[in-house]
């Protein structure tokens, strides 16, 4: 018989040795389980009512003639540029020239302004902070306003194709450094004489 508790015993030290981990394991285990069901739910709930908002959106768009997945147009029936780019990818200027490159039949002030907007500065771009650059843009010769609409000048398109994108700083209403070869004003100096 004592042949026979020798193993037992080894075996049972085994298996206490191996039970506490394996029980921590289990348990942690189970409240991460618990954790996720818990946050599993909260984001079913979270993307019904995004889906109840999504679904009246569509209803009321439909009700009255529209479709909101179509691209929006401006006056003349182009469509708006909807790529929207991150804040600090380009300069107000470097903004209007992209925007005037694309619409070459031109844009009204508000709808350049619109356009680049929320295109390049997520819809946070004032005309305080737009009108400035497009009237250095205009004495300088990178733009002008036919007919009521703004296009991009063959010198617009010299500097736009010669120069890199520059990086916009974080805030749409910070002056932005006057452009290489253009205008050669900031928002913030004055005209150099």
């Amino acid at each position: 018989m004592p042949i026979m508790a020798e193993p037992m015993a080894g075996l049972e030290d085994i298996i206490r040795a191996a039970w506490p981990p394996v029980k921590r394991r289990v348990q942690e285990l189970e409240q991460r389980h618990q954790q996720m069901m818990s946050d599993l739910k909260l984001l079913e709930s979270e993307l019904g009512e995004a889906k109840r908002e999504y679904d009246l959106i569509v209803d009321t768009a439909k009700k009255v003639g529209f479709d909101p997945d179509a691209p929006k147009v401006n006056k003349n029936g182009e469509p708006f540029l909807t790529d929207s780019y991150p804040v600090g990818s380009v300069t107000i200027k470097q903004a209007a020239r992209l925007t005037l490159d694309a619409f070459t039949s031109g844009l009204d002030s508000a709808d350049l302004l619109a356009a680049l907007s929320g295109r390049y500065f997520e819809g946070q771009l004032e005309r305080t902070s737009f009108s400035p650059q497009l009237s250095r843009m205009s004495q300088a010769g990178e733009v002008e306003q036919r007919n009521s609409v703004w296009v991009l000048t063959d010198k617009g398109r010299a500097i736009m194709a010669k120069q890199p994108m520059l990086p916009y700083r974080v805030d749409p209403k910070t002056n932005e450094t006057a452009d290489a070869g253009a205008s050669e004003v900031s928002d913030a100096a004055p005209a150099k004489s």
